[in-house]
């Protein structure tokens, strides 16, 4: 994603907060929603877009029970890089910031059998 994909998240509809927020699903299991890009910070707590996003999912006896978004916490970041107190942004902005985002996913749970599990790698790489 190139720094002008980036931006043009952010260019909505004129006089609108511009924020993204991402929420998984697979038939009634939903995750919280979060943030993933803002440029607004009142709506937000901060402005930029997530670096890095891990989606666990959780399963009990082989069916999935939850999904839980993980990733950054706020405490190694300013204040105004804080989105929604649970994602820490880079600004995306020709200041230094290289990173691509990147959004993760990982297993955990029991199997039909009741024998416990995580995945091989308990992160996935599905950019």
């Amino acid at each position: 994603m190139t720094r002008e994909d980036r931006i043009s998240l952010l260019q909505g509809i004129e006089g609108m907060p511009k924020v993204a927020s991402v929420v998984a699903f697979q038939g009634a299991v939903v995750s919280p929603p979060r943030y993933f890009a803002s440029d607004d910070a009142a709506a937000t707590g901060g402005t930029g877009y997530a670096s890095n996003l891990l989606l666990q999912f959780n399963y009990k006896g082989g069916e999935l029970s939850w999904l839980q978004w993980h990733g950054s916490t706020c405490s190694g970041c300013a204040a105004d890089r804080c989105l929604g107190g649970n994602t820490c942004a880079v600004s995306g902005q020709n200041d230094g910031d290289t990173e691509e985002p990147v959004m993760m996913a990982g297993c955990v749970g029991t199997d039909r059998h009741s024998a416990p599990f995580i995945s091989g790698d308990p992160s996935l790489d599905i950019r």
